[in-house]
């Protein structure tokens, strides 16, 4: 759960044989949000959008071949994410929005420590993150 951007984070993850947390279900969400609040604690930081108050999670918007978003979000691994997450809202706009800038443009998600709201986000963000072992090495006695 420590910060950093998401692609870096993402290539850490991996060396560690591990993968970026993926979210398929409202349990799946709810499941994360408690483990965000164990491991993190309750208390959020300062403003609503402070870089400590969001999760980096495994899920990645599908771009086109000239790079721009498609509005199409699926896991890291490009498989689908098979239920409708509830998104982030602000006034007068919807989510998620592709807010471009000159540093890039928004398309890897970050999970609310408040709510478990998605938001998508720009990927040079130091954030906390969650990670888990993948689906074919997970052995439990």
């Amino acid at each position: 759960f420590r910060s950093k951007q998401w692609y870096q984070r993402r290539v850490a993850i991996t060396a560690g044989g591990l993968e970026f947390a993926t979210v398929s279900s409202k349990e799946d969400n709810a499941e994360l949000l408690f483990a965000a609040k164990l491991s993190l604690g309750e208390e959020l930081g300062g403003r609503r959008f402070n870089n400590s108050n969001w999760v980096w999670i495994g899920e990645t918007e599908v771009m086109s071949e000239d790079g721009v978003g498609t509005e199409e979000w699926v896991h890291h691994d490009g498989t689908e994410i098979p239920f409708d997450p509830v998104w982030y809202k602000r006034p007068k706009n919807h989510q998620p929005d592709n807010w471009i800038l000159p540093r890039g443009e928004q398309r890897v998600v970050a999970f609310s420590r408040e709510n478990g709201h998605w938001d998508d986000s720009f990927p040079h963000k130091k954030r906390p993150f969650a990670c888990m072992c993948p689906k074919r090495n997970c052995h439990f006695n």
